[in-house]
């Protein structure tokens, strides 16, 4: 027994087949839930850790706006690799 195998040669055109099977991967845009601190209330000054607490908790809040704006800069360049990659499609 035999087996006979065929295959035929297409040519197609690189941006027929871009469109045919390409596919470009739409970014995601982060999102900003970040609270801020609130202000201690001292009604006769406030102690040392109420102080501290508070610092600490400004920082934290200054590193998730930094984080959250590398965020932003990450999703603006893959945003634009994005209309490229449709621009490319077409």
């Amino acid at each position: 027994m035999s087996i006979v195998v065929a295959a035929a040669a297409v040519s197609v055109s690189s941006n027929t087949a871009n469109a045919a099977y390409g596919f470009c991967i739409a970014p995601n845009a982060p999102n900003m839930f970040i609270t801020r601190p609130a202000k201690p209330i001292c009604y006769n000054g406030c102690d040392e850790w109420q102080v501290s607490s508070y610092r600490r908790e400004i920082d934290d809040y200054f590193r998730k706006l930094k984080r959250y704006l590398t965020e932003v800069d990450t999703y603006y360049e893959d945003a634009y690799d994005y209309a490229k990659c449709m621009a490319e499609l077409d």
